[in-house]
């Protein structure tokens, strides 16, 4: 079986992570120079050697300062979610795949759109995307249906029908839905 190309993305997302382990500092802090100027400094793992990756002006504010000498934690972090997001929907994938393999998925992709849909007027479900999402009060169909595009990272509903990203991660979002009502009873 051949390995499918990486997506640009995909791509993108490699390179960053070689970028981030080639990294060899441990710890990066900003501190005072002996001119009174404000620099970057990496620390090695081991503390064995320490240099400057840069200086800031002294214009610069303390929340840049901050946002740079964080950025390697920060890094880690955003791929951590990136990872545990690609966790979460491999089960929807793998049952789409299943489903495909079984001559059609269990419940036709065409009527993904209109169970969305239909599902954005469902009061519980309106509960359970305030519950677990942070869908903001007033709750209402309109809200609802905003709150599953930007979760699902669609722009329109219709693309549950179109593109198997968005039909996994609507999937998704029905079974957690589904476990939700379940823990609730």
């Amino acid at each position: 079986m051949t390995a499918q190309p990486l997506s640009p993305d995909a791509m993108r997302l490699k390179a960053i992570r070689a970028n981030l382990a080639a990294l060899e500092s441990a710890d990066w802090t900003v501190v005072h120079d002996t001119d009174g100027r404000y620099v970057l400094n990496a620390t090695g793992p081991m503390a064995e050697r320490q240099w400057r990756v840069c200086h800031f002006d002294h214009e610069a504010s303390k929340d840049e300062m901050a946002l740079i000498s964080s950025a390697p934690d920060t890094i880690v972090f955003l791929i951590g979610l990136v990872d545990r997001a690609w966790r979460a929907l491999r089960p929807a994938q793998k049952e789409m795949r299943r489903d495909e393999r079984r001559g059609g998925p269990q419940v036709d992709r065409k009527n993904f759109a209109a169970e969305a849909g239909m599902l954005c007027s469902d009061p519980a479900f309106m509960v359970f995307l305030e519950d677990k999402h942070g869908l903001g009060r007033p709750l209402s169909p309109e809200k609802a249906a905003q709150k599953l595009r930007t979760l699902c990272g669609v722009t329109s509903r219709k693309e549950f029908n179109d593109d198997d990203r968005a039909a996994a991660s609507w999937v998704q979002l029905r079974e957690e839905f589904k476990d939700w009502k379940r823990r609730k009873r």
